[in-house]
C-alpha cells in the first residue's frame, strides 16, 4: 500500500532525486518517502536477496540488484547544474582567436602541467580578488566569478587528467617480427 502527502510549500526534498512536490511513503517493506517524479525508482529496502543469500537492492515489482553500499555515487557527488554551466563554459572557450571551433576534446591532446597550474593560479588569483569584493584588474580576466570558477575547474581537472593518464598509460609491448603489419619486420614504421 502506499500513501501519498503533498510536500509542505515545496520543502520537502526526495531522498532519492532531491526533488520537490507529492511524496510518496512505502508503507509495506520500509519507512521512506520519494517523490512523484523518480518514485524513489521504485526502490523498497535493501535485503538479503532470496537464494543467493546476497545484500541486494529490492524494488517493488520484486525485481533484484546488487547493493549499492560501497559503490561511487556519482549522481551524488556531482551537480547538474555545475556540470551544464562547465559545459557552456567551455563551449563559449571552443572559438579560436582565428575563428576556428576546435574539437570539445581537443585539452586532452595534452597541455604541459605547468600550463595547468599557471592558468589554475591566474583564475585563483581573479576569483579571490573578486570573493573579497576588489575588481580584477588583468584586462584578460574572466568576465565574472562563475567564469573564474569554471577556469579553475578546468585547469585542476586538465592537470588531474595529465597525472591519471601517465599512471594509466598502458605499457608498451614489445617488438614481435612475427605480428608486423606491413611485413618489413622492421615495424619502426607500423601501428601496433
Amino acid at each position: 500500500m502506499i500513501l501519498q502527502r503533498s510536500a509542505p510549500n515545496g520543502n520537502d526534498l526526495c531522498p532519492q532525486c532531491h526533488g520537490t512536490g507529492v511524496i510518496r511513503s512505502f508503507v509495506e517493506g520500509i519507512d521512506e518517502t520519494f517523490c512523484n517524479l523518480c518514485k524513489g525508482s521504485g526502490y523498497v529496502k535493501e535485503a538479503v536477496a532470496p537464494g543467493d543469500g546476497i545484500l541486494s537492492r529490492v524494488f517493488e515489482s520484486g525485481a533484484t540488484r546488487s547493493s549499492e553500499a560501497d559503490r561511487y555515487d556519482p549522481e551524488g557527488f556531482l551537480s547538474p547544474i555545475v556540470i551544464e554551466r562547465y559545459c557552456q563554459y567551455m563551449y563559449k572557450h571552443r572559438q579560436q582567436p582565428d575563428g576556428a571551433v576546435r574539437p570539445s576534446d581537443n585539452w586532452q591532446k595534452g597541455i604541459p602541467i605547468a600550463a595547468y597550474m599557471k592558468g589554475l593560479w591566474r583564475h585563483l588569483l581573479h576569483l579571490w580578488t573578486r570573493h573579497r569584493g576588489y575588481m580584477v584588474q588583468d584586462p584578460k580576466a574572466s568576465s565574472n566569478i562563475e567564469e573564474d570558477l569554471c577556469a579553475i575547474i578546468f585547469n585542476a581537472q586538465g592537470y588531474l587528467f595529465e597525472i591519471l593518464k601517465a599512471e594509466r598509460k598502458a605499457p608498451e609491448k614489445p617488438h614481435d617480427p612475427n605480428a608486423c603489419q606491413c611485413g618489413s619486420g622492421d615495424c619502426s614504421s607500423c601501428p601496433r
